[in-house]
């Protein structure tokens, strides 16, 4: 009788991958083990077994898969689906993308029958092993394979090229796929090649949650028949590996065209599959209808989902807080799913079972019609309707009784048939007896021929031979022998490596003493072919001898005949001559003894001549055994070898073997530290056990006085209010898990800042610590202090993710309690009539409605919003048009600037050159001053005026250039982020900047010229103005310590040009010896007739010296002209 039992489900959680960690994602679920229990975000689910992202596939095989294969070969069919949302791990538990080339190793040792586990191997593939395995050589099994997927509703056959629409039929209450292509499989190789060919042709698809995601579900069915002996029922199981579609939120997958309609295809068929579960579990709901029918992927799993299967779901899923919806979406999936009924049957062949239930009843029958005829009546026959009953069962015995006749006849048919085989073999017996018979006689006839041999010589070749051929098939014997135990002993693990090693020696002990026999027994053969090769050479030499003899025997007895017949007609024709006749009869005696003397003679030569053909036969066949021999020789020599080669192939798999059992020791004592782990944190589990157990009951208090509250409002007529509380826990939920999307959102641009400070940190480090260049140049303490505030950024941005991942774990258990349909259930459980039902249902309409309305005004709202949206968007595309035609006129006056910026700096430098020289010509005791001078004189004061207007054109330019790139820069940042000013948390332009190009190196403030390119003759030195100017992006300018400079000989003098562009009313140029002042002439004065003081031998200035002349700017705190303008003079 078929026993109910439920479906067993299994949970798996599988590690963060790369995409998660990198966003910062935070694991909420928590794995209890030894229990048997699962928690998200605070909500506790208990299944049949759980796993945690430690455990090993084989593990989950042994506890999942293992159980189903003792089932199997009882016949009953088996089932073993995953299921999960996208990425969590189902095809890698199922193993559906393995290939043969995955296991190309295990497939070898498999072969070699030494067992070797792969890791990474899943279900199936295992699963299939321990089928064949457990088959073994049997060939009282058969088993077939084959495959489909269903995509977008298509059934589809993976083992086909075609791939043509296959049609779901049924027939006598077995649902199968019409035209679905099925193939023998021998062992685990042609099953993995099989898959490895279904899977080639599956239908997969990229996504932004995987990149190989399986776009259809896939089925991989074996069948396996069989009967463990010639009596016993046949049956038939078949076992469906499922691995279906992951569910998708298209917000997340961010499918679009195709992939979006193949997920909406997917979701619908595990809608469907959720409601035929849903049906299945419903406890209120005893002869609902069940809706199979809905999608093809329910209509395959009938038999799987609560008919006739021992089905073992496994459910995949993330622990990472990003996906927390999903899972536990898939843990209520699989909640229900363990509440199915099962009601496995034994699949037997129909016609066997039919043939044994008629051979029951017949028996029963045949047994109560005995006892009836024999008046042991069971029942007393009181009325007609008995007796009707009876000659019905006699009706029916007589059918029972034609039938077991039928099968009567057609087991006599297949012992005739039998009896036919058995004659026919037995003829075959007295054929092969009477070919050993001829066998026998015919060595016994060699036998004679060795008696009646008078050549000792040759029947001791004989004996040598005989002794040959059975020391040959000694040898093999022990060869075969050989080869067998070496086999076992490969096969038998228990066997200790010295015992085979002891065995392989004594083994090539005993060859080689048989070596040394076979070699003497040869040598004695070839003494014995000598031999009778002499004897035979002897014979011939008689032959020769005796054959002129023979010849003469042969004339003489050829005349002694003619003679005798003469003296025989003579004697019959004279019967006168007594004497004469009595001698002729003494001469026919004489005639006849020496006839018969010549023909004995004539005879021995003849048997010489029959000796010499037996022994060059007899000489063949040695030489020919001879040969044997020889080969046999080389055969064994051979074996030695291959024996040898053999013995070092063991040598070696024992020492793999041995490093195999020396990684297994490691992974024990692994297995047992993590035990001692595991044992370390039971007791952790206990207290947490018992704070739940507490928590429980404070739980269970409050519910009763909630259902207590919730029966008084109820009575006094409070039910909407309860209802309204309700309504408004629901949208709040709605409104966190909004809130929680956000969270989620800021948490990824959060990590991505932080990466990226991370890598500008790692790119600091590993640059030389002595100078380093990150646009300008810094020192050792600015690189530090750098470091510092990069590290303190990470800080904080680690404190602002772990806030956000903290705030998002406390809204989603909000958010599950909101959730829970207990609160729900005890609401409506507390209606006592329908007029309560009835308020609640109008207080729900209204609320729709008003939701409705809400909607419809927030949609026009936010249609209005959107048209004001791209007016605004087109006024400021008008002003950013503006803006960018302005900022393009700005860099071409920028360029201007700079151009005349540069040429004016060469003007000055010109005169400043000029005034120099008028000053040592001064010195020199040249006191009057032309004309000349006085101009260039005010041409400088002129010119330095220029310059400082220019300069600060030029600073404007730069404010209002930056001020454009600002608002440039942040109205797309807005466009792209949404992130408003007060988020941006005080960056400058620059810094944003650097963000948005990866950390680029700052925006430079310098000065460039790109178009005049000409080189210039500055104080007698070719320069280029691209030399001194640097280019329009803003790259930063390397300085020289001093922008002019020229080094005195004996003494020093420098002069320093001091600008301030801030607040500084005049310009003085002062020439100082030793930084002591000596003279000072305003150049911001106009020129006086003074006499100039004549140069005496007391003057501070040296005529022969050479002059430093530096130039030092304010603009900016940094030099302008970036090379030595001229040098000595």
């Amino acid at each position: 009788m078929s026993e109910v039992i439920p479906v067993r489900v299994a949970v798996r959680v599988r590690p963060l991958n790369s995409r998660e960690k990198a966003e910062n994602s935070q694991e909420c679920v928590q794995c209890f083990v030894e229990q048997n229990q699962i928690s998200i975000n605070g909500k506790m689910f208990t299944f049949d077994s759980v796993f945690d992202p430690t455990t090993s596939q084989e593990i989950i095989y042994d506890e999942c898969a293992a159980p189903l294969l003792e089932k199997i070969f009882d016949g009953y069919n088996c089932t073993i689906l995953a299921y999960g949302q996208t990425g969590s791990g189902k095809t890698y538990t199922m193993g559906t993308e393995e290939t043969v080339n995955t296991f190309g190793f295990f497939f070898l040792l498999y072969v070699d029958k030494i067992t070797a586990s792969s890791e990474g191997r899943g279900i199936i593939s295992r699963l299939v092993d321990g089928i064949f395995k457990q088959i073994g050589t049997s060939e009282r099994h058969r088993v077939t394979a084959s495959m489909l997927e269903i995509y977008e509703e298509k059934v589809i056959d993976l083992l086909c090229i075609s791939r043509e629409c296959l049609q779901i039929r049924e027939s006598k209450g077995v649902v199968f796929v019409q035209g679905l292509s099925v193939h023998p499989v021998s062992c685990l190789e042609d099953a993995m090649k099989l898959l490895q060919k279904g899977c080639q042709l599956r239908s997969r698809g990229e996504t932004a949650m995987n990149d190989k995601s399986s776009r259809s579900h896939a089925i991989f069915t074996l069948c396996i028949e069989g009967n463990e002996s010639a009596e016993s029922t046949v049956f038939k199981a078949k076992l469906h590996l499922v691995d279906l579609a992951g569910s998708e939120r298209l917000k997340k997958t961010q499918a679009e065209g195709e992939r979006m309609r193949e997920g909406i295809k997917i979701n619908e068929g595990l809608l469907a599959l959720g409601n035929v579960i849903a049906s299945l579990t419903d406890q209120n709901a005893s002869g609902r209808h069940i809706p199979y029918r809905v999608t093809k992927i329910t209509r395959l799993l009938q038999d799987s989902l609560g008919g006739n299967s021992y089905t073992v779901m496994i459910a995949c899923i993330s622990p990472a807080d990003t996906n927390a919806d999903e899972t536990l979406s898939t843990l209520r999936y699989a909640d229900r799913a363990k509440r199915i009924k099962n009601k496995p049957t034994v699949n037997a062949d129909p016609n066997m079972v039919l043939i044994q239930g008629l051979r029951d009843e017949l028996a029963n029958v045949k047994h109560e019609l005995a006892m009836l005829r024999a008046g042991q009546n069971l029942v007393k026959l009181e009325d007609s309707q008995t007796i009707n009953e009876i000659t019905n069962d006699c009706k029916r015995c007589v059918e029972l009784e034609k039938q077991n006749l039928e099968i009567q006849e057609d087991y006599n048919r297949r012992n005739v048939r039998f009896a036919e085989a058995m004659v026919e073999n037995s003829k075959l017996v007295e054929q092969l007896l009477a070919s050993q018979q001829i066998v026998e006689q015919l060595r016994d006839h060699m036998r004679e021929i060795k008696k009646k041999s008078e050549n000792k010589e040759f029947d001791e070749a004989m004996k040598i031979l005989d002794i040959a051929i059975s020391l040959r098939g000694s040898v093999e014997e022990e060869k075969d022998k050989d080869v067998f135990d070496i086999g076992e002993d490969d096969a038998d693990d228990e066997t200790s490596d010295q015992a085979f090693v002891n065995h392989f020696t004594e083994k090539q002990i005993a060859l080689n003493k048989d070596m040394r026999d076979i070699l003497e027994e040869i040598k004695q053969k070839e003494l014995a072919f000598e031999a009778t090769v002499a004897s035979q050479t002897e014979i011939v030499k008689m032959r020769d001898t005796y054959a002129a003899e023979m010849e003469q025997l042969q004339a003489k007895l050829i005349v002694l005949e003619k003679e005798k017949q003469e003296l025989l007609s003579k004697l019959k024709g004279s019967s006168i001559h007594h004497k004469l006749s009595e001698e002729r009869r003494k001469r026919l005696q004489e005639l006849e003894k020496e006839l018969a003397a010549s023909k004995r003679r004539v005879g021995e030569i003849q048997k010489l001549e029959k000796e010499n053909i037996r022994l060059q036969e007899q000489s063949k066949k040695l030489s020919i055994e001879l040969g044997e021999l020889k080969k046999l020789r080389v055969k064994m020599s051979k074996q030695m070898r291959e024996g040898e080669v053999r013995f070092r192939k063991w040598k070696m798999m024992a020492d793999r073997n041995m490093a195999q059992l020396k990684n297994q020791v490691r992974k024990r004592e692994m297995e047992m530290a993590r035990e001692q782990h595991a044992k370390n944190l039971q007791l952790a589990v206990y207290r947490r056990k018992y704070e739940e157990a507490n928590a429980c009951n404070r739980r269970l208090q409050m519910q009763l006085a909630k259902s207590t509250t919730r029966a008084k409002t109820c009575c006094d007529g409070q039910f909407i209010s309860a209802l309204n509380d309700e309504l408004a826990v629901a949208y709040s939920a709605a409104e966190a898990e909004i809130h929680c999307q956000i969270l989620i959102e800021q948490r990824k641009i959060l990590s991505v800042q932080q990466q990226k400070l991370m890598r500008k940190l790692e790119k600091l480090l590993k640059e030389p610590p002595v100078k380093r260049r990150t646009g300008f140049d810094h020192t050792d303490m600015e690189v530090e202090d750098e470091r510092k505030a990069i590290e303190e950024q990470l800080k904080n941005l680690d404190r602002e993710i772990q806030l956000r991942g903290s705030e998002l774990s406390d809204i989603q258990k909000k958010c599950i309690k909101a959730y829970s349909d207990e609160h729900r259930d005890q609401l409506w459980s507390a209606l006592r009539n329908l007029t309560e039902a009835k308020a609640g249902l109008d207080r729900l309409f209204d609320a729709t409605v008003n939701e409705r309305r809400s909607c419809l005004e927030k949609d026009s709202l936010i249609e209005e919003l959107r048209r004001d949206m791209d007016e605004i968007k087109k006024f400021y595309e008008k002003k950013l048009d503006v803006v960018r035609t302005e900022l393009n006129d700005s860099k071409a006056e920028v360029g201007v600037l700079r151009r005349t910026l540069a040429e004016a700096e060469l003007c000055y430098a010109k005169q400043e050159h000029d005034m120099i020289n008028i000053w040592n010509e001064m010195v020199e005791g040249h006191f009057d001053l032309p004309d000349n001078v006085v101009r260039n004189l005010n041409l400088v004061k002129e010119a330095a005026n220029n310059f400082t207007s220019l300069q600060q054109a030029f600073e404007q330019k730069q404010r209002d250039l930056e001020k454009s790139r600002a608002r440039v820069y942040h109205g797309r940042l807005r466009r792209k982020t949404g992130v408003t000013d007060g988020m941006m948390h005080g960056r400058s332009l620059s810094e944003s900047i650097m963000e948005e190009k990866g950390n680029e190196e700052d925006l430079s403030k310098n000065y460039q010229i790109r178009e005049n390119r000409k080189p210039v003759e500055r104080f007698g030195v070719a320069m280029d103005l691209d030399s001194v100017f640097s280019d329009e992006k803003g790259e930063d300018m390397s300085t020289a310590d001093s922008d002019l400079s020229y080094h005195p000989t004996p003494q020093k003098i420098t002069r320093k040009r001091q600008s301030s562009l801030a607040n500084v009313p005049g310009r003085r140029d002062t020439f100082v010896l030793n930084e002591a002042p000596l003279k000072k002439i305003d150049m911001d004065q106009e020129p006086k007739n003074e006499p100039i003081p004549s140069c005496s031998t007391e003057s501070d200035f040296n005529p022969n010296a050479t002059y430093t002349v530096e130039q030092c700017s304010g603009l900016d705190h940094r030099s302008i002209i970036t090379r030595d303008l001229f040098k000595k003079l």
